[in-house]
């Protein structure tokens, strides 16, 4: 069986885990087995899809991972050193629970069962992708594409 590591695409603007209520468990969940993926202090157990680090970029600060930008030249925003980041270690047969937020208008995801190989490129070639994004005013919410859906599916 493949074993799966999780993912948060590279746009996630300002996801935060809401860990000042959420981010402890229960001892029921203890018990289930559960445990945190973000300590809600450090980047610790996570890493850059391809690379062995985690972009600067990305900081954890007010009990939330987040992604820093930076104005654009076309005047949106981007991040300096960001990327797709992902689990370090491994999962299967998994229930996956997470609190998120996202910066006005931002188009991000969640890609599930990532797969590194050298052949893929991209995150999203090899895994599905629980969008992530906000409906009031991003233009994929007028197409299709809502949050928690499955993109393009």
């Amino acid at each position: 069986m493949i074993k799966a590591r999780i993912l948060t695409f590279m746009l996630l603007l300002a996801m935060a885990l809401d860990t000042k209520a959420q981010n402890m468990l229960t001892t029921d969940e203890k018990e289930a087995g559960w445990q945190l993926l973000f300590d809600g202090k450090t980047s610790k157990g996570w890493r850059t899809f391809g690379g062995t680090g985690i972009g600067s970029s990305w900081v954890a600060k007010d009990d939330a991972l987040t992604l820093e930008v930076v104005p654009a030249k076309n005047g949106k925003t981007k991040a300096t050193d960001g990327g797709d980041i992902m689990t370090i270690d491994e999962y299967e047969n998994y229930d996956f629970s997470i609190k998120w937020k996202v910066s006005p208008c931002a188009n991000s995801g969640i890609i599930f069962n990532v797969y590194e190989d050298k052949k893929y490129k991209r995150t999203y070639h090899t895994g599905p992708e629980m969008q992530v994004l906000d409906n009031t005013c991003h233009p994929d919410a007028k197409i299709h594409n809502i949050e928690r859906e499955i993109y393009t599916i």
